[in-house]
């Protein structure tokens, strides 16, 4: 499997940590960032990145003309699609990829996601997998229904196909601009289950983050967390800081909870 995050280098310090994890979870993962800087620092390489690309080398066209256009939000989620593409020519042998937000962190192997990939074509997870939190319903309406912290792609033709399709989309149209209908790499998704071969992946397990904090009946057993039953592969820690401490005493109920816990552990380590 190979597991990549893309990021400028004021998110270095996070993607470190989700190598890490990835590291302890799934060793036989290779880990590569995408970073969207001029050069490669000697500061910026670490022992659990397994290599480090620059967005220009692995781009195809004119890249400064490109990139000149974007925010440093914008930048970071429009290299994607090409990237994709970068790493599909780069390991032809490869059946597993894996996109994944630098503010991750990974607790167990993907090991349902695997399963998928052997079959399907394309991996999404939806914001939102239970009603009841109108303010993330209208969130999702206006940011996309999938989050893009996460994807998984396998090295099929349909795939490939997808890839080629949201990495044109964002060439053209990668921008914060949700009152023409665009926010970044994310909206465009809405539209890929029309269009592909999409599994909307529902196991709350997996891209657990800020949005499915109400009424999420995370549990712990033996060392082992569980949402809704499923247990625990990776959260996104999107909103860390003041977003997710309010969100955190605005929807969990008071006192000792598992995802206090968890959020307290990634704040040490990260």
């Amino acid at each position: 499997m190979i597991i990549f995050t893309s990021i400028c280098a004021n998110y270095l310090h996070k993607a470190r940590t989700l190598a890490d994890s990835v590291k302890k979870h799934m060793p036989d993962a290779t880990f590569i960032v995408c970073l969207v800087e001029r050069e490669i620092r000697e500061e910026f390489k670490y022992a659990s990145f397994d290599r480090i690309v620059l967005a220009k080398d692995a781009w195809e066209g004119n890249f400064n003309r490109f990139i000149y256009k974007h925010t440093i939000v914008e930048a970071s989620t429009a290299v994607k699609g090409q990237f994709f593409r970068y790493l599909f020519s780069s390991y032809p042998d490869e059946n597993e990829f894996v996109y994944l937000d630098p503010d991750t962190y990974v607790y167990a192997d993907f090991v349902e996601l695997k399963e998928m990939l052997k079959s399907r074509p394309i991996v999404v997870c939806p914001h939102l997998l239970e009603p009841g939190n109108i303010d993330m319903e209208l969130s999702s309406t206006a940011h996309g229904v999938y989050n893009l912290g996460f994807l998984a792609v396998n090295h099929s033709d349909e795939a490939k196909r997808f890839i080629d399709w949201w990495a044109e989309r964002l060439y053209l149209f990668c921008y914060d601009d949700i009152l023409k209908g665009v926010f970044t790499d994310q909206k465009w998704i809405d539209l890929a289950p029309c269009f592909f071969d999409v599994q909307i992946c529902k196991h709350h397990g997996y891209d657990f983050a800020t949005w499915s904090l109400m009424n999420c009946d995370m549990t712990v057993e033996d060392n082992i967390y569980k949402v809704h039953g499923d247990p625990l592969r990776f959260i996104h820690f999107s909103g860390y800081g003041k977003v997710i401490e309010n969100c955190m005493n605005n929807w969990l109920p008071a006192g000792d909870h598992p995802f206090r816990d968890l959020y307290k552990a990634y704040s040490l380590e990260h």
